[in-house]
């Protein structure tokens, strides 16, 4: 016999099912005593969705990110411009159309011929890999500050071509020096560029050498601008300071007075250096005060180079190169003076095979040299 408890019972179960079936909301929220609301996720808290508040909060908040995204959209298709001082601009003008500095001819050649070269180290001085540093032939043009080296002879209606563009050299604060340590071939001569690398070029004759190594040096001397202040920094590491590759706005008789300056003022850096008073140095800062002695020796000797072959040029008053290497050759060189520097001419050492030193301390074998050489005379001595 079924009782009346059970009858109220199943007939409220089936009640309570049909109207979670019909009205389809959960049995918890008709006993939330017996059936407790798990708490909601962290994830699912307003912030992550603000459309589903209306967009409400943190309205301003998202309207400052969509602008920054746009700021950032338009600057990254197009640049901002640098801001440009009319005042600069039109005194800039003014200095190129009344020639008021040193004029370069982009089309000016200074020099051409052919020249066989050999890629002695890559930038900064590092030894170029063996098989790399094979001889090869070119037709050299000195055009303006940069030394061409193509393959066939160089034509002003002919576009430059990409292997003509790499092998170009920027001859700017570079220095051309006779290899006197290099005995494998005659008539050679080294090129350190700005950036340290190194190249041995050989001429056809001797004639040609000194006159390659005059034309590079007086060129280099003419343009190269000063150089850009020393960095300032808490790192002990010694590195170069950075040779800007523009053309000088000085006059020449100011880029002989600027070359003369560097000059005195590397040359007492040096002197300061090798004074230093004697301790055991090891390791990293033994090799540091080496690569700066070497620095210095080679800024020595270019600022030196420089000065002489520009006070020789502006003594001369000859304004075409050719007329002053005549000049030179005839006169038996330069003649030294007490207003510009001088250089220390080293002996000639020999060496077993193309072993060559690692500052590249050959001598510079200037026109004068050359000169007394070609006149049977002696070695003039030092002024001091």
């Amino acid at each position: 016999m079924i009782g009346v408890n059970s009858i109220h019972s199943s007939g409220r179960n089936r009640s309570r099912s049909l109207c979670s079936v019909r009205s389809g909301r959960d049995s918890r929220d008709t006993d939330p005593f017996r059936y407790p609301r798990t708490p909601r996720s962290r994830s699912l808290k307003p912030l992550a969705f603000p459309d589903l508040l209306g967009k409400t909060q943190d309205a301003h908040q998202h309207r400052q990110n969509r602008k920054k995204k746009t700021l950032y959209s338009s600057i990254k298709n197009e640049k901002l411009q640098w801001t440009i001082d009319e005042e600069d601009l039109r005194t800039s003008f003014g200095e190129l159309e009344g020639g008021g500095g040193a004029q370069q001819n982009d089309g000016e050649i200074y020099k051409s011929g052919f020249l066989v070269r050999k890629v002695h180290a890559d930038p900064d001085g590092k030894r170029t890999p063996r098989g790399k540093r094979g001889w090869k032939s070119f037709y050299a043009t000195l055009k303006g500050l940069v030394l061409y080296l193509q393959k066939d002879e160089f034509r002003v209606d002919r576009d430059l071509s990409e292997d003509d563009v790499k092998n170009s050299v920027s001859v700017h604060h570079s220095l051309a020096m006779r290899a006197a340590d290099y005995s494998k071939r005659p008539n050679v001569f080294y090129l350190r560029t700005a950036d340290w690398r190194v190249f041995l070029l050989q001429a056809p004759s001797a004639e040609q050498m000194q006159s390659w190594i005059t034309r590079i040096n007086v060129v280099a001397a003419m343009f190269s601008a000063p150089p850009f202040p020393a960095a300032i920094g808490s790192q002990k590491r010694f590195s170069r300071p950075l040779l800007p590759g523009s053309l000088t706005k000085l006059t020449q008789e100011e880029q002989v007075k600027c070359h003369e300056g560097r000059f005195r003022s590397v040359s007492s850096e040096l002197a300061e250096l090798s004074s230093e008073p004697d301790r055991k140095v090891k390791g990293r800062e033994l090799e540091e005060h080496k690569l700066r002695q070497e620095y210095l020796e080679f800024e020595k000797t270019r600022y030196g180079t420089y000065a002489m072959l520009l006070r020789a040029r502006l003594a001369s008053g000859d304004e075409d190169l050719s007329a002053f290497e005549a000049r030179l050759f005839d006169d038996g060189g330069l003649q030294r003076a007490h207003s510009s520097p001088t250089l220390p001419l080293e002996p000639e050492k020999k060496s077993r095979g193309n072993k060559t030193s690692r500052s590249l301390k050959v001598s510079s074998c200037s026109s004068a040299e050359a000169g007394r050489k070609k006149n049977g005379e002696k070695p003039q001595e030092e002024v001091a």
